[in-house]
């Protein structure tokens, strides 16, 4: 319970970050990946995970056949976050010291960081959910 692996879960409650879980239809398991509060405690934006758990490669290999694409289950979610106004930034890190052990950097115990939609590593879901979300509004007017 003490070390970063058992912490993280915990402290994710208690900071009231959700985690997205991946099924298919019949309530199978796919994998699941941790959004977490950016910014500043005013301003607050969210953070998605780069990383679906399992990384394993037969749950890898299960997410590509059931997805076709291992970045849908990141698109889906910027597309549903930016709709909303979240996700416009380059780079954040979160606004608290994360206790948990993280992929992301080499030691727990940090801010954690996060690439937004305007990240180079995001380009290919910036784009796509710009030209969705220019469709909507298209549609709407």
């Amino acid at each position: 319970m003490y070390n970063g692996y058992w912490t993280g879960p915990f402290h994710d409650i208690a900071l009231r970050n959700p985690t997205v879980y991946l099924l298919d239809n019949d309530g199978n398991f796919y994998g699941r990946l941790n959004v977490r509060w950016t910014g500043n405690p005013k301003e607050s934006d969210i953070g998605i995970d780069p990383n679906i758990y399992p990384m394993t490669y037969k749950y890898q290999d299960a997410r590509n056949m059931l997805m076709g694409d291992r970045r849908m289950l990141h698109l889906v979610l910027f597309t549903l976050f930016a709709s909303n106004g979240y996700g416009w930034y380059n780079t954040e890190t979160t606004p608290y010291i994360y206790r948990g052990h993280s992929d992301t950097t080499p030691s727990g115990h940090v801010r954690l960081p996060f690439r937004g939609l305007f990240h180079s590593d995001n380009e290919d879901i910036q784009n796509y959910v710009g030209d969705l979300l220019q469709m909507e509004f298209l549609k709407l007017n």
